[in-house]
């Protein structure tokens, strides 16, 4: 678990490099940490490519739509995340309808 660790931007970054090449872990717990839609976007990224994470919580972490239409994005082609938790980001009506589809 590293929520509420003050990760920001460039530490979704890293940990997303990191996640890359990771095939054992299944559980990913990012909540309160300010990642914003910068990180969100390099997270959504190891979703194209591992397909290992089952879940992944992002709640409260002020991510927008751009961030969400990524997630949107690469969760339509990962089948192995089963839940996505982004309660309480600032996900509108563009978000949230990419997140619908």
């Amino acid at each position: 678990l590293l929520d509420n660790n003050q990760i920001y931007e460039f530490g979704a970054g890293r940990l997303a490099d990191a996640l890359m090449l990771n095939r054992t872990i299944e559980h990913i717990h990012l909540g309160r940490n300010h990642i914003h839609d910068g990180g969100a976007e390099r997270l959504a990224e190891v979703l194209y490519i591992n397909h290992t994470i089952k879940s992944m919580h992002l709640h409260h972490n002020g991510i927008g739509d751009v961030g969400a239409k990524s997630i949107a994005d690469a969760i339509a082609v990962n089948h192995g995340l089963e839940i996505i938790d982004l309660q309480r980001n600032r996900i509108g009506h563009i978000g949230g309808g990419s997140l619908g589809e």
